[in-house]
């Protein structure tokens, strides 16, 4: 598994019956039934394609906007239609099932767990770097560090707790 493989993590499991789901919108929505292991592939290059270029789009548009220039913002609205519609595309000739990606199965993933954990560090990282460099934005800075602090603390726990041996 690549490194690009980890942004589609959370859009595909096995189901009790060994077909791969696809969930297009992870934990919210519905899923839908792989036939084969090719199409498997070929769906998860595809997804992967799109998060990446969404991705790559939106770091050019934070970079376009700064700080100045607010008005910027608004082309996130075509860029997210964009991205919809290309998912979209990908399962509306997939058959749908009444199977959930639950939050459990979701964050049960190692490598979801310490990928959102190391980015909520270094986000906690850079509020700090962000409050010693402004620091007339402190409450900014303060409610993020709360807030991506809260969640670093969340995966911590979930990753020990996936350690620990289970009790008989």
């Amino acid at each position: 598994m690549g490194f690009p493989d980890f942004f589609t993590i959370g859009n595909f499991k096995k189901s009790p019956q060994g077909h791969w789901l696809f969930f297009p919108y992870s934990t919210s929505g519905p899923g839908y039934v792989i036939d084969s292991e090719r199409l498997y592939k070929k769906l998860r290059r595809q997804m992967t394609i799109i998060l990446l270029v969404s991705l790559l789009f939106g770091i050019l548009i934070i970079k376009i906007a700064r700080m100045e220039h607010f008005i910027y913002y608004l082309l996130f609205i075509p860029l997210l239609f964009a991205q919809h519609f290309s998912i979209y595309r990908l399962y509306r000739h997939l058959t749908r099932t009444d199977e959930k990606m639950t939050w459990g199965h979701f964050f049960n993933n190692q490598y979801i767990l310490w990928t959102y954990l190391i980015t909520t560090v270094m986000v906690v990282v850079l509020l700090l770097l962000f409050l010693f460099r402004f620091p007339d934005t402190w409450m900014i800075a303060i409610t993020g560090i709360i807030v991506f602090g809260s969640g670093a603390a969340f995966f911590i726990k979930r990753i020990i707790a996936k350690k620990r041996p289970k009790k008989i």
